[in-house]
């Protein structure tokens, strides 16, 4: 009887560690950047919202955050200025020091936002930080942008 009990818990211990130890299978996030569509700002934005319960859900800050700043390109293209705005406060808020690309893509479209609304004054520093940063961070790509908008 008792061989039988210390069989049973042994049992239970090693199928709850098994259990516990093996992982789901993710799959990778989508390239929201691949799905965009510059003449259709309206439908990209649909998209990119439909994103945003992966997003949280997989834990990755910095993906959730560049696709906040998307969503408020994609805003501010339809001239949705204040809403562009409240989305960059959003992502804003979860931004730290690690996470630099998601900065870099804060900042650019902060300073966008600003631009098409008739506010270059307060763009041009915001470009150039996001160009320093950029640049001080070997983001080429990101970099390069800061600097076309200046």
């Amino acid at each position: 009887m008792n061989k039988i009990v210390v069989f049973l818990i042994i049992l239970m211990v090693v199928a709850c560690s098994v259990k516990s130890t093996s992982k789901k299978v993710e799959e990778p996030l989508p390239d929201f950047d691949a799905l965009w569509d510059y003449n259709n700002p309206q439908a990209t934005e649909i998209k990119f919202r439909e994103l945003i319960p992966q997003a949280k859900e997989s834990g990755d800050i910095s993906y959730y955050v560049q696709l906040l700043t998307q969503i408020a390109r994609t805003e501010g293209l339809q001239r949705n200025f204040e809403d562009a705005h409240i989305t960059l406060d959003s992502a804003e808020i979860m931004l730290t020091d690690e996470l630099v690309v998601a900065r870099i893509r804060y900042l650019l479209e902060r300073g966008r936002v600003y631009n098409s609304s008739g506010a270059p004054d307060k763009a041009k520093p915001i470009f150039v930080e996001a160009w320093e940063l950029a640049a001080a961070s070997n983001e080429d790509f990101y970099a390069i942008d800061a600097i076309h908008m200046l």
